[in-house]
C-alpha cells in the first residue's frame, strides 16, 4: 500500500476517521488468511504491502497537515470493542450523522457488492453485531505467540508496531 499518487484524490469537506488493530492481531490474522488463500509464491511481500501502518500514519499526517483537519482515531479494540455503543456515538458525532442503536447490529451474510477476502474477512460476515470483548486487548494479544510464526511475519509486526504505537497515542480517548 503506497500513498504517493494517490492521497491526492482525498476529498475535501469530509471528516475523517482511521480505524487501528493492534499489528500482532492483524499481521498474524492476515498471515492465516493468505495461508488458507493457498496463493504460493512470497507471502512476504503480499504481507508486507497489505498491512499499512506506515501509509496510515502518512495519511494521518497529510489530512492534518494538507487538509486542515484532525482526523479521528479509533482502537478496534481498545474502543470499539470495549464499548460500542459509546464509540458509536462519539463517531456519528464527529462525522455529523444520528447515532441510532441499530448501526451496533447487522444481518450475517456476505453483501451483494462485497468484495473483500472471506479468508481475511470471514469472522465480520457471519456476525451479527459488535461482539464486546470482556477481556482486555493487552491479553488477547499476549495469547498470541508471535515467535511461531516465520521471520517475515514477524518482521512485519516489528515494522508496524512503531506506527500503531504512535496513531494510538493520537486516538480519541474514551469519554
Amino acid at each position: 500500500m503506497v500513498l504517493s499518487g494517490k492521497i491526492d484524490f482525498i476529498p475535501d469537506g469530509f471528516s475523517h476517521a482511521i480505524l487501528i488493530r493492534n499489528p500482532v492481531k492483524v499481521v498474524t490474522s492476515r498471515y492465516r488468511s493468505l495461508v488458507g488463500e493457498q496463493l504460493g509464491g512470497d507471502l512476504s511481500e503480499v504481507l508486507s504491502r497489505e498491512i499499512g501502518f506506515r501509509e496510515m500514519l502518512e495519511l494521518y499526517a497529510y489530512i492534518r497537515d494538507v487538509k486542515g483537519q484532525t482526523p479521528m482515531v479509533l482502537d478496534a479494540d481498545h474502543d470499539l470493542l470495549r464499548d460500542p455503543a459509546t464509540t458509536m456515538k462519539k463517531f456519528c458525532d464527529f462525522v455529523g450523522f444520528e447515532f441510532r442503536e441499530s448501526m451496533l447490529r447487522w444481518q450475517p451474510g456476505r453483501l451483494e457488492d462485497w468484495s473483500w477476502d472471506d479468508a481475511w474477512y470471514g469472522t465480520v460476515m457471519n456476525s451479527s453485531g459488535f461482539i464486546k470483548s470482556e477481556k482486555y486487548p493487552e491479553e488477547i494479544v499476549s495469547e498470541i505467540n508471535v515467535s511461531s510464526y516465520p521471520e517475515y511475519v514477524q518482521d512485519v509486526f516489528r515494522d508496524s508496531q512503531p506506527y500503531y504505537e504512535k496513531l494510538y497515542s493520537m486516538r480519541t480517548k474514551p469519554a
